[in-house]
């Protein structure tokens, strides 16, 4: 009797951990998802800023809305 109960314990704990294994799969899944949509955003808004960059002979150009700010 004292074995089955010892056995319903040890399968009790072999859920939980399970559980948490998985949990923390999805949750490392999740985050890995969050980080890779937040690179892209990056990407975007280096890309759009490479966009905006002139190189005019020794100094740039950064184009906004039809104003021009130069920086030496």
């Amino acid at each position: 009797m004292a074995q089955y109960g010892q056995q319903e314990i040890l399968e009790t704990q072999e859920l939980h951990v399970a559980q948490e294994v998985q949990d923390q799969r999805e949750q490392h899944a999740i985050q890995e998802a969050q980080d890779q949509h937040a690179l892209l955003e990056i990407r975007t808004l280096v890309q759009q800023l490479l966009d905006r960059i002139i190189v005019h002979e020794d100094h740039l150009i950064v184009v906004d809305h039809q104003v021009e700010v130069h920086l030496q």
